[in-house]
């Protein structure tokens, strides 16, 4: 057994876990953003059937068109249906939009980027 480099837990082959090397992507696409724009462009471009595939069977799952019509709606509306502040904890920072309920488009919660994450915890609970 090897440990990872940055937080000595133990992992089978040399180098990050798991935890560690996703943390460390994460930081440096936040922090090369205009690199990561040229690279999934590049991809695109190079893997035109496997975007169309995935497009595809994105489209065709149960509740697509519904989720994918509320959200456009909703990104037209967005100045009318968000409230200045989260509406959970009254914060102003980083504000998004979250739709309880596809069916109805006009229906959106202005949650902070925390409660919007446990929102869809607590939806996949139930």
């Amino acid at each position: 057994m090897y440990k990872c480099s940055k937080c000595g837990a133990e992992i089978k082959k040399p180098g990050y876990c798991k935890d560690c090397a996703n943390a460390y992507s994460r930081e440096w696409k936040r922090e090369n953003p205009k690199k990561v724009k040229v690279w999934k462009k590049q991809w695109r471009e190079d893997n035109p059937e496997k975007l169309r595939g995935y497009r595809k069977k994105y489209r065709d799952k149960p509740g697509t068109k519904e989720e994918m019509k509320a959200q456009s709606y909703a990104n037209r509306h967005k100045e009318e249906l968000m409230e200045d502040k989260c509406e959970v904890c009254d914060t102003t920072k980083n504000l998004l939009m979250h739709h309880p309920d596809y069916s109805k488009p006009a229906w959106v919660l202005t949650l902070c980027p925390e409660h919007h994450r446990e929102m869809h915890l607590l939806n996949k609970l139930t």
